[in-house]
C-alpha cells in the first residue's frame, strides 16, 4: 500500500486531537470493551469523509479497504 503524508497547521491538528478524544470518549462509554483505534487510523477515516458513527467492525473492515 502506498503512504501519502499530508501537512495540517497547529490549530487544525488540535481540532482533529479534540475530536478524536470524543469520539473515543463516546465508544467507551457505549463499550468498556472497545479497542480504540490509533490517531493516524482516526484520521484515515476522517479522510475517508465517513463522518457518521462506526462500529468496532465497521471501522476495521473500512481501515482493512473493505
Amino acid at each position: 500500500m502506498g503512504q501519502i503524508t499530508r501537512t495540517f497547521k497547529d490549530e487544525a491538528v488540535s481540532l482533529l486531537r479534540k475530536d478524536d478524544h470524543a469520539f473515543v470518549r463516546v465508544s467507551v462509554s457505549l463499550d468498556p470493551r472497545f479497542s480504540t483505534p490509533s490517531f493516524e487510523d482516526f484520521l484515515r477515516v476522517k479522510l475517508l469523509d465517513n463522518m457518521v458513527p462506526l462500529t468496532e467492525q465497521a471501522t476495521h473492515l473500512q481501515l482493512q479497504g473493505g
